[in-house]
């Protein structure tokens, strides 16, 4: 979801089990090994999207309109720059409410679960959210077209 599609999904999985398997000696046997790995996944995911802004270049119309060919071209567009814009407003957020907006929103993690991925208390989990939002709002509403 974070990435677009799931064979992009797919590829992040793969990098970031590489990755993992590559580091095995980093692991601290006191922590979760799927926070330890959560942890991996997310970070390859956001450099994919980072890369993907940088270099990558814009995608054309037709690509855009690829996945749902019987929906409204127009809709279509207007969705996937709506999502394009909310992807950069999330990377530019600090990286303690970035991850609590992912854990959140895509991950569909609660508090509690948050809290203990992150090691924090539960309010922190919650106020961090709420900045984040207030954060993404505002950024949002100053990047409307």
């Amino acid at each position: 979801l974070l990435l677009g599609g799931y064979d992009d999904a797919l590829d992040a999985s793969q990098d970031a089990f590489v990755r993992a398997w590559r580091s095995i000696h980093s692991f601290k046997r006191k922590a979760s090994f799927y926070t330890w790995y959560s942890t991996i996944l997310r970070n390859v995911c956001f450099t994919r999207i980072r890369q993907r802004e940088k270099g990558q270049g814009e995608k054309t119309i037709e690509e855009n309109l690829a996945p749902a060919d019987q929906s409204d071209p127009y809709l279509l567009v207007e969705r996937n720059e709506q999502s394009e814009r909310i992807q950069r407003a999330i990377l530019q957020l600090p990286v303690h409410q970035r991850d609590i907006i992912v854990m959140s929103h895509f991950q569909q993690m609660r508090y509690k679960q948050i809290a203990e991925q992150l090691d924090i208390p539960v309010g922190t989990v919650m106020s961090r959210l709420h900045n984040a939002r207030k954060s993404l709002r505002k950024a949002l509403e100053g990047d409307s077209p």
